[in-house]
């Protein structure tokens, strides 16, 4: 076998190799959740667009939906139910303020506490594959994720 060939068979291995391994090591699906507690609120919408902590209900302002750390979708209340809106990264789609939101960054940067998008959040609850935080009194963030 030629030098070239060589060459050719070990670049493509390589990147076969590389592909598998970020594939493997990223976030399949995860969700973060924006939620907040107001009383006005508690049956204004349909129970979908509901969270229920700490025996409050409160209302989903918005659900970013990641697939293999790409924003896909977004999800809003609505008078019937929830409105989703979809994204595709190769159309570019994103509203301007979204730029930010397109790739996931989430990690553990502590004990107690996690940054999304470059801000740290305390952990408050933790369970499986969710962990919740407390914002203020009538704000939540939680995110659901998977590997």
């Amino acid at each position: 076998m030629n030098t070239w060939k060589k060459t050719v068979i070990i670049i493509t291995t390589t990147l076969i190799v590389i592909f598998l391994v970020i594939i493997t090591t990223t976030r399949k699906n995860f969700q973060v959740i924006n939620a907040e507690y107001d009383k006005n609120y508690e049956n204004l919408y349909p129970n979908d667009c509901y969270v229920n902590f700490k025996n409050r209900k409160y209302l989903t302002q918005e659900i970013y939906v990641y697939k293999w750390n790409i924003l896909m979708e977004r999800h809003n209340p609505g008078g019937e139910s929830m409105i989703t809106i979809k994204y595709n990264l190769l159309d570019n789609h994103y509203e301007t303020d979204l730029k930010g939101f397109r790739i996931l960054s989430f990690k553990k940067t502590g004990q107690k506490k996690v940054a999304y998008n470059l801000k740290e959040y305390q952990i408050d609850y933790s369970h499986n594959d969710t962990i919740i935080s407390v914002i203020n009194e009538s704000k939540i963030i939680i995110f659901i994720g998977q590997k």
